[in-house]
C-alpha cells in the first residue's frame, strides 16, 4: 500500500503491470488471517489497497500466472486488464471458508455478467485460463514458457501514449 501510494500522483506513467513473483500470482490471504483477532486489520489492509487502485492515474494490469485465488482474483478483477498464462488457475474459493469475497461480489458482475458471477461466488469454482478468456474475465492468454516476455510486449504499446490521455481516460471510464 505504501507504494502504490507513491504512485498516486504520477502522471507521467503510462501503465503500471501487477505480477507475482514465483509460480503463482498469489493464492490470497493465508486462511488463519480470516479469524477473528486477525480479520480486521486483514480486511482493512485489503481494502484500503483497493481505495488507493481506485485513484491510481494510470491504467493497471494484471500478469495473471500459476493461481489467482482469492483476493489475489480480486485484485486481478480490480485492474483495468489481466493478461493470463495458459497454466492460470483462477477464482473465489472463500465460500468453501464460510466468508464471501466483497470485492468479487461487486466488480465480477459487471465483467463477466451475473449469472455467471454468482456461479464462480456461490460454487467456490476455479477455472482454467481458457474459460476465464472464453467469459471475459481476462483479455489474452498467453504460452506460460513465454508469458513474461509476452507481457513486457504487450505493455511496451503503452510507452509510446500520452501518459496525459490515459489518465483522462481512466477517469472518464471511472465515471460511466
Amino acid at each position: 500500500n505504501a507504494h502504490l501510494e507513491t504512485l498516486v500522483g504520477r502522471q507521467d506513467l503510462c501503465a503500471l503491470v501487477i505480477d507475482g513473483d514465483g509460480k503463482v500470482f498469489s493464492s490470497g490471504v493465508d486462511v488463519p488471517e480470516h479469524q477473528k483477532g486477525t480479520v480486521d486489520a486483514m480486511i482493512g489492509t485489503f481494502h484500503k489497497t483497493f481505495r488507493i487502485m481506485h485513484r491510481l492515474p494510470m491504467p493497471t494490469i494484471a500478469a495473471a500466472h500459476g493461481g489467482a485465488y482469492g483476493g489475489a482474483m480480486e485484485l486481478a478483477v480490480f485492474c483495468d486488464i489481466i493478461l493470463a498464462a495458459d497454466d492460470l488457475r483462477i477464482g473465489v474459493p472463500e465460500i468453501k471458508l464460510g466468508v464471501f469475497p466483497p470485492l468479487a461480489v461487486a466488480h465480477l458482475a459487471q465483467i463477466i455478467g451475473p449469472k455467471k458471477a454468482a456461479e464462480l461466488i456461490f460454487t467456490g469454482a476455479v477455472i482454467q485460463a481458457d474459460e476465464a478468456l472464453s467469459i471475459g474475465l481476462v483479455n489474452h492468454v498467453y504460452p506460460a514458457a513465454k508469458f513474461h516476455a509476452t507481457v513486457e510486449k504487450f505493455t511496451e504499446k503503452f510507452s509510446s501514449l500520452s501518459a496525459f490521455s490515459l489518465y483522462q481516460v481512466k477517469r472518464a471510464f471511472k465515471r460511466v
